[in-house]
């Protein structure tokens, strides 16, 4: 509102200054200026002023279609708490190990420790990986940013890797002002597969994967990472291909995530240290200076997927997803805790025997 307040100010004086030297209305003369400045400017610039107009139009195409996919919800907008994730206490549990690391970053780092800034929640549907992503934004107080997972799917190539781009721009954003941020993909196996991993694709591979047989909570989190990569080319080696099919056609321009919006979320998901800026990266070095790094930003990938074997190895290395988690069907005591849950919300003459 401040901006625009500003803006209307300054718009609004232009036309009065106009208006006096052009002898016409403030709003007569505020569109006379770009006739005078057209007639006034030489050819050349004219013909540069074209080409400018021509590629700003493009710009604003692609802008326009980056728009959309990806929900904010600020911190006093997200009520659900650990306490209302039923059923799923093992996971819980691990879960709230990687909120000690949220709570006091520097002084883990401090001691030589390591912050987690990903962690993968795989496992059937309808089990609680997105509640159990809300009640992590929730109870650690951070804005919550929910990513559509069809909102890298795009008619054009080119506008899933701007969308990447423009969604972590936001987040370094909401990291330094918030300190900290939460990101979550649902069905995060519609993003995170080269199709290469996915069952029915060409040159597919099955779901006899390590990830299948991956134990029910730490994951690889256990395994250094030179041992996780073995097992996993292992299990890729084993695991029954698919004959390729030959019944599609892809049409060029068109279509899908495409291979480039992965490898965009891999970079930024890895350049988070990189120097940013213009003047930080370009000005400082023609100055003979070093570029300032870039502070630390506090942002916590999460991820939630149903098909763990679709996802490439690339985005499952440390230093990525660095913890996964199998959040399957709860257990006799869990799913007893679950109807109590439901239960304690209606009125209901039901007996704990």
């Amino acid at each position: 509102i401040g901006r625009a307040i500003r803006a209307g100010v300054a718009v609004a004086a232009l036309a009065v200054a106009l208006g006096a030297v052009y002898h016409e209305s403030p709003v007569i003369a505020l569109f006379e200026l770009p006739r005078r400045v057209w007639d006034a400017s030489p050819l050349l610039l004219q013909i540069a002023f074209g080409f400018f107009f021509g590629i700003v139009q493009f710009i604003g195409i692609f802008w326009f279609l980056s728009r959309g996919g990806v929900d904010v919800c600020y911190p006093d907008d997200i009520k659900t708490r650990f306490s209302d994730v039923w059923g799923q206490d093992a996971v819980l549990e691990r879960v709230k190990e990687n909120i000690l690391f949220l709570e006091n970053p520097e002084a883990i780092e401090a001691k030589g420790g390591y912050v987690p800034g990903g962690i993968l929640l795989w496992g059937p549907p309808g089990t609680g990986k997105t509640l159990m992503a809300e009640a992590v934004a929730g109870e650690t107080g951070k804005p919550y940013v929910f990513v559509d997972p069809g909102a890298f799917i795009n008619m054009f190539l080119g506008v899933g890797i701007l969308k990447v781009k423009a969604l972590f721009r936001r987040l370094r954003k909401l990291a330094l002002r918030y300190g900290g941020v939460i990101v979550f993909f649902d069905e995060a196996d519609s993003l995170g597969n080269r199709g290469a991993l996915a069952p029915g694709n060409w040159g597919g591979a099955t779901a006899n994967t390590m990830l299948a047989h991956t134990p029910p909570c730490n994951g690889w989190s256990y395994l250094d990472q030179r041992t996780a990569s073995f097992l996993f080319q292992q299990s890729l080696a084993a695991a029954d291909p698919v004959p390729p099919r030959r019944d599609r056609v892809i049409v060029g321009g068109f279509g899908g995530g495409g291979m480039g919006t992965l490898q965009a979320l891999l970079t930024e998901l890895s350049g988070l240290k990189k120097p940013r800026g213009f003047v930080n990266r370009v000005v400082r070095r023609a100055l003979g200076m070093r570029p300032k790094p870039p502070p630390k930003y506090r942002i916590l990938v999460m991820m939630a997927t149903n098909m763990p074997q679709a996802l490439d190895e690339a985005l499952l290395r440390p230093g990525r997803i660095d913890r996964i988690y199998k959040v399957g069907y709860p257990s006799k005591a869990g799913r007893i805790r679950t109807y109590e849950g439901y239960l304690a919300k209606v009125s209901h003459t039901l007996t704990a025997a």
